[in-house]
């Protein structure tokens, strides 16, 4: 599934859903809920760099002003937050919502 970084970003509240059938059996409709409200954070052990206010910031707007490839993204559904990846061959770097 491929869903744009826009949608991840945007602050309202997402769905992906899909019709999928296993065994004669479908699955639940809504894969994946983003809500409305939902906050991200970076945590330290993501990778070497040091995040701050303004090194995010020069990553949205780089982000914003042309398509990037930032490589596949796990989603893991917690019970208080929702943590997401972006995943090489070699690493993971994981984020929380």
């Amino acid at each position: 599934m491929i869903i744009a970084l826009k949608h991840f970003l945007a602050p309202v509240e997402y769905a992906v859903s899909s019709d999928i059938v296993v065994n004669g059996e479908s699955l639940p409709d809504t894969i994946l809920r983003l809500p409305k409200d939902r906050r991200y954070r970076i945590p330290y052990f993501q990778s070497e760099m040091r995040w701050d206010s303004g090194t995010l910031r020069h990553l949205l707007e780089d982000i914003r002003r042309t398509p990037k490839l930032l490589g596949t993204v796990v989603l893991v559904s917690r019970k208080n937050h929702l943590l997401f990846g972006s995943t090489t061959a070699s690493s993971a770097s994981p984020c929380f919502l």
